[in-house]
């Protein structure tokens, strides 16, 4: 079985601790993390996970300038959005937009989940894309990131 590569970069203790504790019970999931935006990008430069949980706001950088740098060195390299990005965003940071997924930062980002969030739903979304990864896309059908006003991510 073949290992999948995961790094939760939030400036958060809790929401890194309490994710990167229930995703190290399943196995084939390797859980790394970074405290900022530059450790995540550096991480993710080096280790080259397979899914990335990166919060909006952090110190060092925010979420959405480390998922464009992302998004750009994929380009720069030929590569094809290799990388899930799920960007975790706090309730209220909502656009206000009457659709979210037409918000700027949707173009670098393939969902985004509010705190709080459900942990098991999201270590099941997570599973799912690390045993089948292109039936398991953030991407809805349109090629649209989900956006989840809700606690968890839509299966």
């Amino acid at each position: 079985m073949r290992t999948t590569r995961i790094l939760i970069a939030d400036d958060e203790y809790s929401t890194r601790m309490t994710v990167r504790y229930r995703l190290a019970l399943e196995k084939g999931l390797h859980v790394a993390t970074a405290t900022g935006g530059w450790e995540a990008l550096r991480l993710v430069r080096t280790l080259r996970p397979d899914i990335l949980l990166l919060g909006a706001s952090m110190s060092g950088q925010a979420g959405i300038c480390i998922s464009q740098a992302i998004r750009s060195d994929e380009k720069s390299h030929g590569h094809q959005r290799s990388i899930q990005i799920f960007l975790l965003k706090d309730r209220g940071m909502e656009s206000g937009r009457d659709d979210e997924a037409t918000a700027p930062e949707t173009r670098y980002v393939d969902a985004i989940l509010y705190r709080p969030f459900d942990l098991e739903r999201l270590a099941q979304r997570i599973l799912v894309l690390a045993r089948h990864p292109a039936e398991g896309s953030a991407r809805s059908r349109t090629g649209q990131p989900r956006t989840t006003l809700g606690e968890s991510l839509p299966l």
